[in-house]
């Protein structure tokens, strides 16, 4: 489904369907109200936070931060995430080094922050922003919070503004799904 979900968010980018900036004013898209099932909730936001964080690339490594792979995961979460999620731990370089590693850790992180906030929010749209804000910067409920990210010295989105522009990423990308 993951697979399928970033190949429908390819086919739609490149026909032009989406066009999406860096804004606070958004309105949930009818998606919303397709009663999709949430493993096509959890794969269209996992594949929004696979572009968002390194336009899908699995070698990509943040010059500031360290982040890791093609969802960009932090370094000192690649060894407990990998032993929770695989029984094992995983070093930085194999974490780099193995695609799969990479995509059975974000999906399964991914899928417990969608459940999380699903429990908590209710809601559809809310959980996307919750799991995207919790992906950014380790607290989902700061979904809202508009103060500009900096790390290092870098100047980064807010947790807001990234929170939106994933929820309308994974958005669209239900949309392609439901053509």
């Amino acid at each position: 489904m993951l697979n399928r979900s970033i190949k429908n968010w390819l086919r739609c980018s490149s026909l032009g369907t989406l066009s999406l900036g860096w804004t606070l004013s958004a309105t949930p898209s009818l998606a919303c109200s397709q009663n999709l099932e949430p493993e096509q909730e959890i794969a269209a936001i996992t594949a929004a936070i696979s572009e968002q964080e390194s336009g899908d690339d699995y070698q990509a490594v943040n010059p500031e931060s360290g982040a890791l792979g093609r969802w960009q995961v932090l370094p000192e979460n690649v060894i407990s995430w990998s032993q929770e999620v695989l029984g094992e731990v995983v070093s930085t370089d194999e974490f780099l080094e193995n695609p799969d590693i990479q995509d059975q850790i974000a999906a399964y992180k991914l899928s417990q922050y969608y459940y999380e906030a699903l429990g908590q929010t209710g809601d559809s749209w809310e959980a996307k922003r919750f799991v995207a804000a919790k992906w950014y910067s380790g607290e989902g409920s700061l979904w809202g919070d508009t103060e500009p990210q900096v790390f290092n010295g870098q100047l980064y989105p807010s947790i807001a503004e990234y929170s939106l522009e994933v929820a309308s990423k994974a958005e669209q990308i239900e949309q392609c799904e439901s053509l």
